[in-house]
């Protein structure tokens, strides 16, 4: 939150419009939104993986007070924020005459173990991630309240390289959460809010953290805090790191993790939905809790 107030500081008075888009990735579905943030800066916004947060972290003041006095940026970033204003408050959206029974009370809940938003959010390999990035994205622009469900890793996937001998080399890039549009959730005290999952017969912990998505929401759990065990800690360090009892233990924090997660939230989807088996375990944790409800054993 700090992070966020101090780049609200940042900016000038006429660019303070950019805070809307700067932690909602609305921007990043067509190129003119996007090109508001490379106009601040083309080369930075190259070197820092498109990513918003970061470019405002590095870029100068001086640049910021230059398009503050630029009408033409101006212009184009009214024009945005208004589109914007109203694509968040549209009313009679497909969704709400196609699927009246699900609403933001009881949204749709979106289970998968990888989410491929923007390549400034490295939490996706492949196809399946693409997909579940696309439902969240498509449910926004129909109006269908949707949340997603997810993980939030240290180093994502590995990127690939060649060596001098022609052999393959994996590299993993450790992530800074806090240059990534990324916002903690916390609960009503004002402290990090924490899931609880047993997990190798100890009790794991995870943060939470909210990712913005037009008019979506995408909830991921992050295990690399310091009260976890160092073993622990290393659950959500990569994604499909080939190890199985660490791919076990991720499944388990996403389906159970992830059922309590919205149950902390105050949130009762009227469906849920698993993108692939790795979320399996929250149907356990569902069929755990009507048995509960019901004074079951």
């Amino acid at each position: 939150m700090n992070i966020r107030r101090s780049l609200s500081t940042k900016l000038p008075p006429p660019l303070k419009p950019l805070t809307q888009f700067i932690y909602n990735y609305w921007w990043s579905w067509t190129s003119e939104r996007s090109s508001l943030f490379r106009a601040l800066a083309p080369d930075l916004w190259q070197d820092c993986q498109h990513n918003p947060v970061a470019l405002m972290q590095i870029i100068t003041p001086e640049r910021l007070w230059q398009l503050a006095e630029d009408p033409n940026y101006l212009k184009r970033l009214q024009t945005l924020a208004a589109e914007f204003h109203t694509y968040l408050h549209r009313d009679h959206t497909w969704a709400e005459a196609a699927a009246p029974s699900i609403t933001s009370d009881h949204p749709v809940a979106y289970f998968c173990i990888e989410y491929g938003i923007h390549e400034s959010l490295p939490l996706y390999c492949g196809g399946l991630g693409i997909l579940a990035g696309d439902h969240l994205k498509s449910a926004s622009d129909l109006g269908l309240p949707m949340v997603g469900v997810g993980l939030l890793y240290r180093q994502g996937y590995f990127s690939q390289q060649l060596n001098r001998s022609g052999w393959q080399e994996t590299h993993y890039k450790t992530n800074d959460f806090e240059t990534l549009p990324l916002i903690p959730v916390c609960n009503e005290h004002g402290q990090r809010l924490k899931i609880r999952v047993t997990i190798r017969h100890r009790m794991v912990k995870a943060h939470v953290w909210q990712v913005l998505l037009g008019r979506c929401l995408l909830y991921l759990l992050d295990t690399d805090i310091i009260e976890n065990d160092s073993d622990d800690r290393q659950i959500t360090a990569q994604l499909y790191s080939g190890d199985p009892d660490k791919q076990l233990a991720q499944e388990l924090l996403l389906g159970i993790g992830g059922v309590r997660m919205l149950q902390a939230l105050g949130i009762e989807p009227s469906i849920y939905h698993l993108n692939d088996v790795h979320a399996a375990f929250a149907l356990l944790e569902l069929a755990r809790f009507e048995l509960e409800q019901m004074g079951g054993t």
